[in-house]
């Protein structure tokens, strides 16, 4: 009998061993937390992976697993993992399709996460506002990663060559300079434009909110309607017309441009001058083009006077889907993803204005002159919200190309284009509203 009991006692204190063993090794076992991105090229890979090292270094039991999705099949694949129950952790969000997404319901509420973090109040202060940016039926559901402001991108060994001192401050200035950066025969244009996608419609759209009395905002007036449908928003695009029919200061091929395009052009000195964000001149850089930058022209365009300055407030997100098994953990790498130390890294790598405003006074973005312009914005509040809704990336990419393509080749009038746009924009939001 005291042989058993002797036996049944070095049994249990095995099976108490194992179990300790079994348990210590489960709570040891990292968390890992799926992050999707689509900033996709080897320099942004590079950067990421060196903040996932960094933040796995503070944070021993949680491993971030990236995976890279390229902006075009973003949004698809988007949706069919919210149908199939395979969303990742966190995410990159891009702008045109934050409405869409906020409308599925797949978005992590960040208001109680926000409440307590020390890096509120070092985040760029519009996306943490009430109103379109990030926000969703009153709550937070994303941050801002990047910060993107609409610059005058231009070369400036060209403008040496053509005699051309300084970057036009005025859009008669914009209009003259072009024209002598012009050379056709050359294949060569003062103004390298995208004639769709965000970067074809959104300095329009700069110009339109500059010039409107009616709202500081670039698509709605405070009663709710398009602000850029009236006599206001049509001579905006006439003047845009203009620039390519009229004064042939844009390549023939603008119409059926995209950003690739227009991206290519300017690297290859085929185009002088473009309207983008910072980070859009990574091409040219690349090249070895000598650029400049400078705010967006102002003045009177066709008689009508700037009411205020204004560049775009725009912005790629990061957020937590709330299907995520670990929000705790996924909200660590987010939160670490907008610290200053991390911001320094992702954006410098993507050539954008940082997100976190201490790490905007690194020297590596306050000694950098590409970056001036977006200074200048952001200090002086030259920045408007852009609004998302349901059906936001139709309306831009689908809509919007339809008006400025009909417009530019001369099949509808200025104001039948805007009209055309303005009433999609009118449809999306009702559908929205149902």
């Amino acid at each position: 009998m005291r042989k058993k009991l002797i036996y049944f006692l070095m049994s249990m204190i095995v099976v108490l061993s194992m179990s300790s063993s079994l348990l210590l090794a489960e709570a040891k076992s990292p968390v890992t937390v799926t992050f999707w991105s689509m900033r996709t090229a080897e320099h942004e890979r590079k950067a990421l992976l060196k903040m996932i090292k960094m933040f796995e270094k503070e944070n021993p039991g949680i491993k971030v697993s990236p995976t890279w999705v390229p902006w075009a099949p973003a949004i698809d694949k988007t949706i069919a993992a919210a149908t199939t129950g395979t969303l990742p952790d966190s995410s990159i969000i891009g702008g045109d399709y934050f409405g869409d997404f906020a409308a599925m319901g797949i978005f992590e509420i960040l208001d109680s996460y926000i409440a307590n973090w020390d890096q509120k109040d070092n985040i760029y202060v519009d996306p943490l506002e009430p109103g379109p940016g990030n926000w969703y039926k009153g709550h937070v559901v994303c941050l801002p990663l990047e910060v993107g402001t609409m610059e005058l991108v231009y070369n400036k060994k060209m403008f040496k060559e053509a005699g051309i001192l300084s970057p036009p401050k005025t859009w008669n200035e914009f209009i003259v300079d072009a024209a002598k950066l012009t050379n056709p025969e050359k294949g060569v244009y003062g103004w390298g434009q995208a004639g769709w996608t965000s970067q074809g419609y959104l300095p329009w759209l700069c110009i339109v909110a500059q010039h409107n009395p009616f709202s500081a905002h670039h698509t709605f007036t405070p009663t709710g309607d398009i602000a850029f449908d009236n006599p206001i928003g049509y001579k905006m695009m006439e003047f845009w017309v203009d620039a390519y029919a009229k004064f042939k200061v844009t390549s023939r091929s603008m119409p059926v441009d995209g950003m690739r395009e227009m991206f290519l052009a300017f690297s290859t000195q085929k185009s002088a001058m473009m309207f983008t964000e910072p980070r859009g001149t990574g091409s040219a850089l690349a090249a070895g083009v000598s650029i400049g930058t400078a705010p967006l022209p102002g003045g009177p365009v066709y008689g009508i006077s700037q009411v205020r300055k204004f560049s775009t407030n725009g912005n790629v997100s990061i957020g937590i889907f709330n299907t995520s098994k670990h929000k705790k953990e996924a909200w660590k790498w987010v939160s670490f993803m907008l610290s200053p130390k991390a911001q320094v890294i992702w954006a410098s790598a993507i050539a954008s204005f940082p997100a976190n405003l201490v790490a905007a006074q690194d020297p590596v973005f306050k000694n950098n002159p590409l970056l001036a312009p977006s200074y200048d914005a952001i200090k002086n509040r030259y920045l408007f919200k852009i609004p998302h809704y349901p059906g936001a990336a139709d309306v831009g990419y689908v809509h919007a190309k339809v008006a400025m393509q009909n417009a530019l080749l001369g099949k509808w009038t200025p104001e039948e284009a805007v009209k055309y746009w303005a009433n999609e924009i009118r449809k999306k939001m009702k559908q929205a509203s149902k």
